[in-house]
């Protein structure tokens, strides 16, 4: 996902990625501007199967897509997209809600690139 380079974490405020956990259910992708979020649920449960995840971002920052297995989930997200002058491309291992076991998170390819 892409955070504000000086967040110093996981995501957070002003934060573009994906997300799993217990309480979803499924893959999310989401878009948070001060703690307001806009989110996309992909249908798609993390049960082990490997899924390729892709996020846009246009190059104003007007819209967002994501995509799991080269499919769109939902429509483009146009609210909520953080206005910062500085996202890093984040990659986290994360906790269940209990804290006690991790999911791994492989990340064969990953590419940056301007989209129009």
């Amino acid at each position: 996902g892409l955070q504000p380079a000086t967040a110093g974490g996981p995501r957070g405020a002003d934060s573009i990625g994906f997300r799993w956990t217990t309480a979803d259910a499924s893959i999310i992708g989401f878009v948070d501007s001060g703690g307001t979020e806009t989110t996309r649920d992909s249908g798609e449960d993390a049960d082990g199967t490997e899924y390729t995840l892709r996020l846009e971002v246009s190059a104003n920052r007007s819209i967002v897509k994501f995509f799991i297995d080269n499919v769109q989930i939902g429509a483009n997200v146009t609210t909520n997209i953080p206005n910062v002058s500085t996202l890093a491309v984040v990659i986290n291992l994360a906790a269940d809600n209990s804290g006690t076991a991790w999911t791994d998170h492989f990340t064969d390819v990953m590419a940056w690139g301007e989209v129009t």
